[in-house]
């Protein structure tokens, strides 16, 4: 009986997470869809424009597109569910989303359905509030067709959407840490696939609003040419999120909250051990024969597992997680 107790068990746990997991990430149907309710619309980028489908890009709803459609095509702003870019011998591509179905992805240059020139730059952007202690969460993936010194760039970052002197105590332009990339860092031709191959190129990018930042704002997402207009850049967005009050330590998968997907990432990983360098490496920090060979399987998510950074999953890390279970974004 208690065999058959625990196989039940584990059956319905299993279940459970493939039913939060498909109902957290399922695609947009809802025209009135919102990831986080008064706070960020759309921002895992599931949910598409139903009047402005081409066979190619949906751009994504919610999220004012500048330049405006009305006046030069709209194919820099679309939703994907991967990324190939048209530019011939080219090696790089987004073999997939971050989170979820699909994501935005940003182009210099109208994505090859624009004269060469009548595109520069591409923005996406929304207005939001922000209090002080949230935290803007997201990823991103930048690639190119262009080579140095032409230096394309990308950024997200805030612009206050009011009249400075309404808010005096705030500043104008926030740049949101760690979301910003450029040729000169990727190097020509290439993309932040090279910098982090184990997640499909995609680099998160966390940002807590301090004191001097409160009010309302335009979270804006940018890709701009340098110089030059002929080579395309291009940047792509996908889970972003604002995590009122912050966001929990113990939140691994990047959803604002502590559940049970949390949870078996951490299982995943359990008793493992991740040093966030190489112990062969001469720089290493200790005596190579004092920690268990091997390192560990590069597909277990150790790293995003040691809540602690002391470079093993165990039970430091699920009292971590026991302490900030169940926690949600706060309300507005």
């Amino acid at each position: 009986m208690k065999v058959t107790a625990i196989i039940l068990w584990s059956f319905f746990v299993q279940c459970l997470l493939c039913s939060i997991a498909s109902s957290e990430y399922s695609p947009c149907f809802d025209p009135n869809y919102i990831d986080n309710p008064g706070v960020l619309h759309n921002g895992l980028f599931e949910c598409g424009e139903p009047n402005l489908v081409t066979q190619s890009f949906t751009p994504p709803i919610y999220w004012e597109r500048i330049p405006l459609p009305d006046i030069l095509a709209d194919c820099y702003a679309g939703l994907h569910p991967d990324f190939v870019p048209p530019e011939p011998r080219i090696e790089w591509v987004i073999p997939g989303p971050y989170q979820g179905d699909t994501f935005v992805v940003l182009s210099t240059g109208g994505y090859d359905a624009v004269p060469d020139g009548a595109v520069t730059s591409s923005k996406i952007s929304e207005e939001v509030f922000l209090y002080a202690g949230d935290t803007i969460i997201g990823a991103y993936f930048f690639g190119t067709t262009d080579y140095r010194p032409f230096n394309d760039y990308a950024s997200i970052f805030l612009e206050l959407a009011v009249d400075p002197n309404d808010y005096p105590d705030s500043v104008e332009h926030v740049l949101i840490s760690g979301a910003q990339c450029d040729v000169e860092t990727i190097e020509s031709f290439r993309s932040t696939f090279e910098l982090s191959p184990e997640t499909g190129g995609w680099i998160t990018f966390s940002h807590t609003v301090e004191p001097n930042q409160v009010g309302p704002y335009f979270l804006r997402c940018e890709v701009t040419d340098f110089k030059d207009t002929i080579y395309n850049s291009y940047f792509a967005i996908d889970g972003l999120r604002i995590c009122r009050g912050g966001q929990p330590i113990a939140d691994l998968d990047w959803d604002c909250d502590v559940d049970l997907l949390d949870y078996s990432i951490i299982s995943e990983a359990w008793l493992t051990f991740c040093p966030d360098i190489d112990i062969n490496e001469p720089n290493f920090p200790g005596d190579p024969n004092d920690y268990p060979p091997p390192v560990t399987d590069p597909n277990i998510p150790c790293q995003l597992a040691d809540i602690d950074n002391n470079w093993f999953v165990d039970p430091n890390d699920l009292s971590i997680m026991s302490d900030q279970w169940l926690i949600k974004p706060a309300s507005e």
